[in-house]
């Protein structure tokens, strides 16, 4: 193996270890998940995985890192069904995608803080979008009431929320994070 996919490996192997190490908090921690807070903690932490992942690795790291968190929640039941999975799967995917498509060929700004700023929240208002209406239609597709559309749909907002943290989060480590690992 060559120096570049050794390297590709484990630094994708590290950030979604440290990514799965958050989504393990509300089990860690006890407690932790039962506080209407810890959705907004941990998912933060995810987001700011997913999006570590794009920055250090590329987007295809980041696309390995979102495809496998959501299984990692499946499995300790923080989503219960595979809808869900799916939903969820989407939505990390689009932001990864959006943020490391926009963060590496946005030309509108010479200073690459105000372009990856651009990029984090276009990236987290496209997942917050897909989520919602991906939500909407599975909604639509296997519930009859339509108040629990409704509330089905809009239980998705904290993923904007999240994500525009974790972007920020990682909008403050990556300087120092790039000087570490020389990248």
């Amino acid at each position: 193996m060559n120096n570049k996919k050794v390297q590709f490996i484990t630094r994708t192997a590290a950030i979604l270890a440290i990514t799965v190490v958050f989504q393990l908090l509300r089990v860690i921690i006890p407690g932790l998940g039962a506080l209407p807070s810890s959705v907004y903690i941990i998912g933060s932490l995810v987001n700011l995985g997913l999006l570590l992942g794009v920055s250090i690795v590329g987007i295809s790291g980041g696309l390995i890192i979102a495809c496998i968190t959501p299984i990692i929640a499946l499995l300790t039941a923080h989503i219960m069904n595979p809808y869900q999975l799916v939903l969820v799967a989407a939505g990390n995917v689009s932001l990864v995608l959006v943020y490391g498509l926009l963060s590496k060929h946005i030309l509108l700004f010479k200073n690459k803080i105000v372009s990856n700023s651009i990029s984090v929240v276009v990236g987290a208002l496209i997942k917050f979008a897909v989520m919602y209406f991906g939500a909407t239609l599975v909604a639509k597709m296997l519930l009859s009431n339509a108040d629990f559309q409704k509330v089905f749909a809009l239980a998705q907002t904290f993923q904007l929320i999240t994500a525009l943290i974790g972007g920020a989060l990682m909008l403050l480590i990556m300087p120092a994070l790039k000087k570490a690992i020389k990248i």
